[in-house]
């Protein structure tokens, strides 16, 4: 059994720890190239050590002598990516001076020996770098060391193959979060890369291209879509070109963790000098193009190749309008028969002069296959929608209409972000595959109409999504009564759902409903629909079917370590669960794809595992095997984690007192930083005032106080005199050390409390350590079988809480149409006038108290 391997979550963790190590230091976006480059040297080196130890097996094999091998083994052509002696971790790992000045030669030294793969991604690393007026020191950068020397990054080690890329990513998406709008510099939501590489469809053999490819996402997730829907991507090409230095550096190193060796990643200016080319000169054409250019930027003609791409025209050179300049390079570098689909701003759909033309052009061409209306502030560089544009050459002939789908209102809405849902995704890609007319939502669109309307291209001319006003009846809002037609609208949801809306309403008369007189009040709304029999009924239902389908499909994902099918295992399932859920009109056919592409998107990385490493108990979390055999751990750490908790808060609500008012209390409690500072810095110059005090004029009275009591004779000082100046200085030093015991008693409590604090930290600290150590013991006791088990009830009950969510959902709408119902109609105009009379005649009589009124 192989429990020693490492698992995405466990690396992501570890990777996570690396950055906490420089976190507070330095920003995370200054920090990022120091994550990155250490990864990479940690695992060319750990690469390098298990290519030459296969290498000095097959040699011994074969029975060459030492000395030969050793020779053997030094020639660079050997490897994927030699290492000299001086960036191989071994050496490394042991530094301790001049810490950063080591790590930049080494990796210096990784990129010399290896000029055809990295030449200028490592040397623009800086360990040395100054981040305000200081660098990082030899002892956060030895610690740095020392932590990545407990990360294992051999093929070896890892659950599954592509486990480092998968990481990598994760950690990309980490900084891109913590960069704000400039990670859109070089990170595309995944949801959106998903998008626009389901409309593109890669296929096996193909040549995929992003002309601004940031760190690589589109490119890998290209490649990800090509073997999820059973494809090989060996036969393929990936291609790519960044204008910023550092982040074509990161997209090197991403595509090289991900083992895709042959992707050819030129950094330089796209619009002004393409750089894939063919052996005759020519502009190199691509089968599939997706990208997400810079928004709104100058360009300049000055300079530039390959004019002829911009046959349709040139945008301004000023005024941030390179859009369709990017547009028209992509359509240049398509084949005959190519797709592509890119990120745009919504000016390029209706901006007028040179650009009208140039939409003109592209629609009059018929290649403008569709434009996809997208939500605002899904992107980390502006808060401002977008679209898709999708141009394809292959069926121009028969082309006369350009699909339009507005989306701008379906997504998740984020703190920070707003984020496609996968049943968003699968629903666009549907309609756009399929080009189907939804109302509200798509619209196929005739060349002769986008001619009639100028070319422009705003996506709610042709497809307005405003929601329909609210429908109000006056009978009803008069003299009370819910309509029927109203409740009919919602009839399928309600029923889908199981609900009797009888248990909501009772007939008033042939049009009009009465809510039932068991609804008391409005808040009674949800309780009597959340238990309603036929709810409960409908979800148990649901949910028993969902045990059946498991039962009759679990198989092929336990067959997985055999048969290492995952991606053709994703379809099948997928397909099944489709058909089998959306039959029950509760969940509408996107929002079942949703419901699956979450669980598989949550277990993806275990899944691969298994199909590499099969049922191994690694994949049993830590916490959950804590949980089951030593709650008492947990508890602890809950018992400190809440203390900590408070604690913080003491002292944050300590930071909102006036100084001046604690002061004059009696009990201080905790204390704002200053007054802490304060009281400490006074304490030291007492302190300092004492020390003087004892050395300058005690002592020296003391000693000439000495000396007359030794003396025989006159010594010319009184010895009253000099006692008198003794005491004097001692009740001086008497009155400074009541005004430390004072401060002390002052900070008492602070301290104490600050203590806690410390230890507690530390406490924690220990905690996660035993944690750990507990958990691997425990993973000790565990067989492949148990792990089996185990692993397939965790499986199940993802799935089963991905339902949950979505018939939760659900029911959550029709709550809140019946509740809507309610505000609308429970009260009416007759009563409001009734109730306005009764408080009117109630203030008449309280006048006619008072003699106002007569």
């Amino acid at each position: 059994m192989m429990k020693d391997k490492i698992t995405l979550s466990k690396l992501e963790s570890l990777l996570l720890k690396a950055c906490d190590i420089l976190r507070g230091k330095m920003e995370a976006n200054e920090y990022k190239e120091f994550v990155f480059g250490m990864i990479f040297l940690k695992r060319l080196s750990d690469k390098f050590d298990e290519e030459r130890k296969e290498l000095r097996k097959n040699y011994e094999d074969k029975g060459l002598k030492e000395e030969l091998i050793e020779k053997q083994l030094n020639k660079p052509q050997q490897y994927k990516f030699f290492v000299p002696e001086g960036s191989r971790w071994e050496n490394i790992r042991h530094l301790k001076k001049d810490v950063g000045n080591n790590l930049n030669t080494a990796l210096h030294a990784l990129e010399d020996n290896n000029p055809n793969t990295l030449e200028g991604v490592l040397k623009h690393i800086n360990f040395n770098r100054k981040v305000g007026q200081s660098s990082l020191d030899d002892a956060t950068l030895v610690e740095f060391i020392q932590h990545f020397d407990t990360i294992p990054m051999k093929d070896e080690d890892f659950e599954f193959p592509d486990l480092i890329g998968a990481a990598y990513e994760y950690l990309l998406k980490f900084f891109a979060d913590s960069a704000g709008k400039k990670g859109g510099e070089f990170f595309t939501p995944p949801e959106v890369v998903r998008l626009a590489v389901n409309i593109v469809e890669p296929k096996q053999g193909m040549t995929v291209y992003d002309p601004c490819v940031g760190s690589g996402g589109m490119l890998i997730q290209a490649k990800d879509y090509v073997e999820e829907t059973g494809g090989n991507t060996r036969d393929m090409g990936f291609y790519g070109q960044e204008l910023a230095g550092a982040t074509w550096a990161m997209c090197k190193m991403n595509m090289i963790l991900h083992d895709i060796l042959s992707a050819d990643i030129y950094n330089g200016d796209t619009i002004k000098e393409p750089l894939h080319m063919e052996k005759d000169g020519e502009l190199k054409r691509f089968d599939r193009i997706v990208t997400n250019p810079p928004f709104s930027q100058n360009y300049s003609k000055q300079g530039m190749e390959f004019k002829e791409r911009f046959k349709y025209g040139y945008c301004p050179e000023s005024g941030k309008k390179a859009d369709l300049m990017f547009v028209q390079h992509m359509i240049s570098s398509l084949k005959e028969d190519g797709k592509m689909a890119t990120v745009m701003p919504h000016g390029v759909l209706f901006r007028g002069s040179k650009e009208k033309e140039i939409r003109e052009g592209i629609i009059k061409d018929g290649i403008l296959e569709a434009v996809i209306g997208l939500p605002e502030n899904l992107f980390y560089g502006t808060g401002i929608p977008a679209c898709i544009l999708v141009i394809n050459k292959n069926g121009t002939r028969d082309r006369n209409k350009v699909l339009f789908i507005n989306a701008d209102r379906e997504y998740k809405e984020g703190r920070n972000q707003n984020h496609l849902r996968p049943e968003d995704i699968e629903k666009i890609t549907h309609v756009y595959k399929q080009k189907l007319e939804v109302d509200k939502y798509s619209k196929l669109v005739s060349i002769e109409e986008l001619e009639e309307n100028d070319f422009n291209l705003n996506i709610r001319r042709y497809v307005d999504n405003t929601p329909d006003p609210e429908p109000h009846d006056v009978r009803a809002h008069l003299i009370g009564g819910v309509p029927k037609k109203e409740v009919d609208q919602k009839k399928d949801m309600l029923h889908a759902h199981g609900l009797d809306i009888y248990k909501l309403f009772t007939k008033k008369d042939e049009d009009y409903f009465d809510f039932a007189s068991t609804l008391g009040n409005k808040e009674e709304i949800k309780s009597v629909i959340e238990n309603d029999n036929g709810v409960t009924d409908k979800e148990k239902e649901i949910l028993n079917q969902l045990s059946t389908w498991w039962q009759e499909n679990r198989d092929r994902l336990v067959e997985l370590p055999k048969t290492k099918d995952v991606f053709a295992v994703r379809q099948s399932f997928m397909d099944s669960f489709v058909k089998t859920f959306s039959g029950y009109n509760m969940l509408s056919l996107h929002e079942v794809e949703g419901a699956f592409v979450n669980f598989w998107e949550q277990l993806k990385a275990d899944l691969k595992s298994i199909a590499a490493s099969g049922w191994t108990p690694t994949l049993i979390p830590d916490d959950e095997i804590i949980a089951s055999q030593f709650p008492e751990v947990n508890e602890k750490q809950k018992e400190n984690e809440e203390r900590l908790q408070e604690l913080e808060s003491m002292f944050a609500e300590a930071e909102t007192k006036e100084i001046d008012d604690i002061e004059e209390e009696d009990n201080l409690g905790l204390l704002p930083k200053e007054l802490v500072k304060e009281l400490k810095n006074k304490k030291k110059e007492l302190n300092g005032e004492i020390k003087s005090l004892k050395k300058n004029e005690l002592k020296p009275l003391q000693e000439t106080l000495k000396e007359i009591q030794k003396a025989k004779e006159e010594t010319g000082y009184s010895k009253e005199d000099i006692e008198a100046k003794i005491n004097r200085v001692k009740n001086e030093i008497d009155e400074y050390q009541k005004e430390i015991t004072s401060i002390d008693e002052k900070l008492e409590e602070h301290s104490k409390l600050e203590e806690e604090m410390k230890n507690l930290k530390s406490e924690l600290k220990s905690i996660e350590k035993q944690k750990n150590e507990l958990a691997d013991k425990a993973r000790e006791k565990i067989t492949d079988e148990e792990a089996k088990n185990l692993i397939m009830q965790k499986f199940y009950e993802v799935l089963e809480a991905e339902l949950k969510r979505y018939m939760k959902n659900h029911l959550l709408e029709i709550i809140s149409y019946i509740e809507k119902l309610w505000d609308k109609y429970k009260v009416t105009a007759r009563d409001i006038e009734k109730e306005r009379d009764e408080e009117a005649h109630k203030l008449e009589s309280f006048l006619k108290e008072l003699g106002y009124v007569k």
